[in-house]
């Protein structure tokens, strides 16, 4: 039975992960035809898809929740919905503690949005406090799963597989989205082949893990695999690997990604750390030795490499981290995200001794981005006067858009003179000027 048409508002939070989730929910709800609005002031349905990851991220969510909850005080808005990760990991604490939420959705329930809302009221809040379960996949698309793009026309995120079979010692994310569960390869090339004829000229790969791809699924489903039916679909357009694991990425897939015209020579690949001690504490299932091996890898392929590392692990010492930091000085990598351990309940991690102080963490990440943002600098100029090529994202008074080494929202931009582009097309341009992050080219 479908509902009475009504107002809905979605503000989504936190990963591209977290984004296909809210687009499934935008496009169940539309074919419900519930009515989607950018104006939180109008809807009468404000759903939050919640970000639960660290502390930080979590508290965030609660601000952005606490804030749209005044809506509710307005008159108009007659339910809000909390959904995702925070749900997840709050189940049983949230509903005591968030008396303004109407309804709690978790990490499993996205295509079902549209029933728990005709079927909620308070009254039943407190009976989805068993939240942590989770369907067999993410989503199906073959099976005409609703998804509506909250990315630009021409961009899109594609998510692989959902949950997660790591155990690292610092993260909670197997307990907010379980084991991992892939979509079978006809389903995700089904999805591409789809997301192509509606104009997308970039599709970017995701998943907790994407190199673990199809191991569960006992049909010879590889990432390797996958990546070679890809290649088989014509057209221009860009694949992008994000968040690869690195214990297991193969000579293979190196080969595919190198000899297609379509895929990125970029890849996301956390390492986290590069000293053995703490890799083993982390549980990371590799040590220095092979990540140095695999970034030699990627440079004789010319693949460009963004990761992230943790600084201030517990225990770690001045010696371990002047091993990082001189680790990012020799392995020069394209992109370095940073982050200050963060002590997260449910890990492993939370209670090991040697706890650093907060100012130690922050001293830490900032020599590290410091080191980063000179690497980052010499790597740009050296493109001054190359050829490159930019797929156009928008004209803020000047055209600019991204390279095939930067992915969306987290990566450099390059700003576009020398005539006007179409946005969602690709253009051919040579670099002129570069800073820390950013380029500048002329239009050929």
């Amino acid at each position: 039975m479908k509902s009475a048409s009504k107002k809905v508002f979605l503000q989504s939070l936190g990963c591209p992960k977290n984004l296909v989730d809210s687009e499934i929910m935008l496009g169940t709800l539309a074919a419900q035809e519930y009515e989607l609005t950018t104006d939180r002031s109008a809807a009468e349905v404000i759903i939050v898809n919640t970000c639960g990851f660290l502390q930080a991220s979590a508290r965030e969510s609660i601000d952005k929740i606490l804030d749209l909850a005044r809506e509710k005080e307005k008159g108009n808005c007659q339910k809000l919905v909390v959904a995702g990760c925070l749900s997840q990991r709050y189940a049983g604490e949230l509903p005591k503690e968030l008396p303004e939420v109407d309804l709690f959705v978790g990490t499993s329930d996205y295509p079902r949005i549209a029933e728990l809302l005709n079927e909620s009221d308070r009254s039943d809040v407190s009976d989805r406090s068993d939240l942590p379960h989770w369907s067999d996949l993410p989503y199906v698309h073959q099976a005409d799963t609703p998804r509506l793009l909250a990315t630009a026309p021409h961009t899109a995120y594609v998510k692989i597989a959902e949950g997660c079979n790591h155990t690292c010692s610092f993260c909670i994310i197997p307990k907010l989205r379980g084991k991992q569960r892939s979509r079978p390869v006809d389903d995700i090339v089904a999805e591409v082949r789809n997301l192509l004829e509606i104009g997308v000229k970039e599709l970017n790969l995701i998943a907790q893990d994407t190199t673990d791809y199809g191991g569960d699924l006992h049909d010879g489903a590889t990432i390797e695999k996958l990546f070679r039916t890809l290649t088989t679909i014509s057209g221009d357009h860009w694949i992008r690997l994000m968040y690869a694991y690195p214990l297991r990425f193969s000579d293979e897939l190196i080969e595919i990604m190198t000899g297609s015209p379509n895929f990125c020579r970029y890849v996301d690949i956390p390492f986290q750390h590069i000293n053995d001690r703490i890799l083993h504490s982390m549980r990371r299932g590799s040590n220095g030795h092979y990540i140095r091996r695999l970034v030699l890898r990627f440079k004789r392929e010319d693949i460009a490499v963004r990761s992230t590392f943790i600084v201030g692990y517990p225990g770690e010492t001045d010696r371990e981290f002047q091993e990082l930091l001189d680790f990012i000085r020799e392995a020069r990598l394209e992109r370095v995200g940073v982050f200050p351990f963060s002590r997260e309940e449910g890990t492993a991690a939370v209670g090991l001794e040697g706890q650093i102080a907060e100012k130690t963490k922050k001293e830490r990440r900032d020599l590290l981005m410091q080191a980063q943002q000179e690497i980052s600098l010499e790597k740009n100029h050296r493109r001054v006067g190359q050829r490159i090529r930019v797929l156009v994202e928008g004209k803020n008074g000047k055209c600019w858009g991204r390279t095939e080494w930067d992915a969306p929202e987290i990566d450099g931009k390059v700003t576009l003179k020398g005539g006007t582009a179409e946005i969602g097309k690709f253009c051919e341009a040579i670099v002129t000027e570069a800073s820390h992050y950013d380029l500048t080219a002329c239009l050929i």
